[in-house]
């Protein structure tokens, strides 16, 4: 509301200068009860002749003192803000399939949130394509009504070329909650401060969809008892101090069946169940992919899904038929990639030459030509990333098979001399021979060609 916005700009300044309301009434000769009233929102906003006595009493001058008066009326016709349609939820295209348990998460984490003492902030992590965004939107779409102060979405375009700063991304968010542009500090500290003061003043649900680093979030991180903020990322995060981390892992085949007949004629799935069900293992259980692979059949009515699965059946084929208009998992997984820095893109394009779906510190060291500590080292860094997980076994780590396809291209793209010479003589191109798992333990990397390799 209006009234509530400027509010939280008195308070702001207020806080500013280190006053209590009962200091700012004896300096402005306005009553303490007036205050607290304008503060929370409960009252009307101020008289100009009242809102000039505090702006003296809370030292603006200049444009300082020109914003927080033309504050005062800068929305009009009641409560309606022109800024109420920003940072909104996107609308739910299509429910979430599958992931019941992960939405009683996040409600359960709502719930604690409005029980305890302060904000609960919840990181939401995956592979790229695993249906982050989806999930958070939903849950927002189910649990924005418990919050008083709303609910905002905004996209932190963490994977772009173009990231918002903490302080562009408060920005945003000031404007969504009905600040005027001129009340807006430009000073990023002050801007992030008055942020910080009005995302405490009432339960709220942040959605800070799409971070790339701690760094862009941690500033965002803020909220008053009641509060919920849910960060998606591709990355963990690791360094990011939240409540709560859930993992968003692929579907399963029934569950990635049930996605495919939302998307495509739900009686082209019913005829062709064997058909649907090899579609979802293709697809590897990624959402992305299967809505890709549902489009493909709705804009192809002539097509079974049994033509759909020999299409996808071909590997070096598969990436380029998952994609269907702007919708690409190749792309997708491009954006992750070109972040990675040299060393870890080069272990990361040595998982194509690795049997399974499973890999070690030892294989990455081998495929790579780098020393084990840095192999190590760049496999934690992929898992930070989404890109591969942790196995259960210790020291190992696992791969998802469409991302294992794309580690091919780039290997064949990038030809990289060094992947390359470890499994035969060919530059720049990757030779049909995989790497042995199971004979890597004492085997010396030059003697790799002869001793590790066989053919697929």
């Amino acid at each position: 509301m209006a009234s509530a916005a400027f509010g939280d700009l008195l308070r702001f300044h207020r806080l500013r200068v280190r006053l209590t309301q009962e200091e700012l009434a004896e300096r402005t000769g306005v009553s303490v009860r007036a205050i607290r009233e304008v503060e929370s929102g409960r009252a009307r906003r101020p008289q100009r002749r009242t809102a000039r006595l505090l702006a003296g009493g809370l030292g603006l001058a200049g444009d300082r003192e020109t914003e927080f008066l033309g504050f005062t009326g800068a929305v009009q016709g009641g409560d309606t803000s022109p800024h109420a349609g920003m940072c909104a939820l996107p609308p739910v295209v299509l429910e979430v399939t599958g992931r019941d348990s992960e939405l009683h998460e996040l409600e359960a984490q709502a719930e604690q949130a409005a029980a305890g003492p302060g904000a609960r902030t919840v990181l939401v992590h995956g592979l790229p394509g695993v249906g982050k965004t989806a999930l958070v939107v939903a849950a927002g779409h189910r649990l924005g009504h418990r919050f008083e102060g709303g609910c905002h979405f905004l996209d932190l375009r963490g994977m772009g070329p173009d990231p918002l700063t903490p302080a562009a991304a408060a920005h945003r968010l000031l404007a969504a909650f009905g600040v005027d542009e001129r009340a807006v500090p430009d000073d990023e500290e002050d801007r992030l401060a008055l942020y910080r003061s009005l995302v405490r003043d009432r339960p709220r649900l942040l959605v800070l969809d799409n971070a790339a680093t701690e760094a862009q979030v941690r500033p965002l991180l803020a909220g008053g008892p009641g509060s919920v903020v849910l960060v998606t990322s591709r990355g963990t995060l690791a360094g990011l101090a939240v409540r709560h981390r859930l993992a968003v892992g692929v579907l399963s085949t029934e569950a990635s069946v049930r996605l495919l007949a939302a998307v495509a004629v739900a009686g082209r799935v019913l005829a062709e169940p064997a058909a649907a069900a090899r579609v979802a293992r293709l697809c590897g259980g990624i959402p992305l992919a299967l809505v890709i692979a549902g489009n493909r059949l709705t804009s192809r009515g002539r097509w079974t899904i049994e033509h759909l699965c020999g299409q996808l059946e071909g590997q070096r084929r598969r990436l380029s038929v998952l994609a269907a208009g702007d919708l690409r998992v190749r792309t997708a997984f491009e954006l992750s990639y070109r972040h990675l820095p040299a060393e870890v893109a080069r272990v990361f394009r040595g998982l194509a030459l690795v049997a399974g779906r499973e890999t070690s510190v030892e294989l990455a060291a081998a495929v790579s030509g780098l020393p084990p500590e840095a192999a190590e080292a760049a496999l934690e860094e992929l898992a930070d990333a989404g890109l591969i997980g942790i196995a259960e076994t210790r020291g190992r780590y696992t791969h998802h098979d469409l991302i294992q396809l794309f580690a091919r291209e780039q290997l064949e793209c990038d030809g990289d001399p060094v992947v390359a010479a470890r499994v035969g003589p060919a530059r720049g191109a990757v030779p049909d021979l995989v790497l042995e798992r199971e004979t890597v333990p004492g085997c010396p990397v030059d003697a790799l060609p002869a001793a590790m390799t066989r053919r697929r």
